[in-house]
This record gives structure tokens, sequence and C-alpha cells, in this order.
């Protein structure tokens, strides 16, 4: 799920092909997007919160006009195996995208058309499938953060198109999969990370 800019709507991927965009203050849903395979994330393009980029089960990711439901021309480009998240980066040209096989992608994301291009794989130690994805702005350069399915979190410095490997840490919560954000009250020094229960954890 995704909220869109000003909070006033929610947007949705389903298993059942189905992307939905939903009014938050009626609680209905005003556009249905339909794809031909299950969806497995999506996202709103942040500079233009009439766009945005689903990803589905066979590692196809698509950029959708949200006016119409239909999908854009020329943007769909097929990735990789079963797409588990989608995560934008800071200046919004650069999609991150990963799978269940422990890879993240980068993908370049054309801000007029929404045309999409694969650039650049990077496989997380440790493999299993990458659950959750955060990218936070930083100094010296961004930071993302990766959670798998082999109980581990990754924070990665991202390089323009290219992720470089900061911090590892193992984290076990009675064998479910681990979901993780960077903690929004932690400094920019410290670097806190949330995960799914609540658990603060510091990478530096």
């Amino acid at each position: 799920m995704d909220w869109s800019i000003d909070n006033s709507s929610l947007l949705s991927a389903s298993v059942d092909g189905t992307a939905r965009l939903w009014r938050c203050d009626q609680g209905t849903c005003i556009r249905t997007i339909t794809s031909s395979h299950p969806l497995t994330a999506v996202r709103f393009q942040p500079m233009n919160n009439n766009v945005c980029v689903a990803g589905d089960e066979e590692g196809v990711l698509r950029g959708y006009n949200l006016s119409t439901g239909k999908p854009l021309s020329g943007s769909r480009e097929r990735v990789s195996n079963s797409l588990t998240c989608l995560e934008f980066g800071p200046n919004s040209s650069i999609l991150w995208a990963s799978n269940n096989k422990g890879q993240i992608f980068s993908v370049s994301v054309n801000m007029l058309t929404c045309q999409l291009k694969k650039v650049k794989c990077t496989s997380i130690p440790g493999g299993g499938s990458v659950v959750s994805l955060a990218v936070r702005a930083g100094h010296p350069s961004p930071l993302l953060l990766a959670s798998s399915t082999s109980d581990l979190i990754f924070m990665f410095n991202i390089d323009k198109d290219v992720l470089l490997l900061v911090r590892k840490c193992s984290a076990k919560f009675n064998g479910l999969p681990i979901r993780s954000v960077f903690c929004p009250i932690a400094t920019a020094q410290r670097g806190g990370v949330l995960s799914y229960q609540a658990v603060l954890m510091d990478l530096c």
C-alpha cells in the first residue's frame, strides 16, 4: 500500500490482479486497475500522484494513469522473479524493486513518460525473499533499508543507481517475516530502525 502526497488517498495492490485507489475520507474505491497477473506491489509516482507503478508476480513493472486506470504507453519493464516491494529514491528518478530471490533492482523512471528501464541488480547476503524496502534521505548519501525472510536487516548507501552495503544485523521475531522502516524520531547520525513489532534497533 502507499499513501498519496497529501494523505487523502491510499493505493493498494492485490493478488486478485487489481490495484485500487481509495478516497480515505469516504472509505470508497474511486479507481480500479486490472492486470492479467496478481499484483504484489504498487507505488505512487512521488512527483505526480496521477501516475502509479505496479509490480506483479511475473516480475513485470508497469506504469498506470490513475485518472483512466489504463496502462501508460511504453511504461513496461520485465525485471525478474515475483516482485515483492517497490520504493522510489529521493529524487524519484530511480525506483527500487525487490523480488522473492533476495535481489534488489534499480529501475530508471522517466519523470514525464514513466518509461521504465532496469539498470542494476544487487543480491543481498543470505538470500531469502525481500519483504520490505524503505528509503531515507541522508548525508552524505541517501539510505535504503531492506528486510528479508532470512531474518536479516540490511542498510545500504545509495550512490545514484548502485547500492553499497553499510550495515547488516540479525533480527528474529517468532519466525515471522520482519518488515522495517527508518524511525522518524531518530537523528540523521543515529539511523534508528523500527521493526513491525515496534522494536528499535541501532544500525550505526
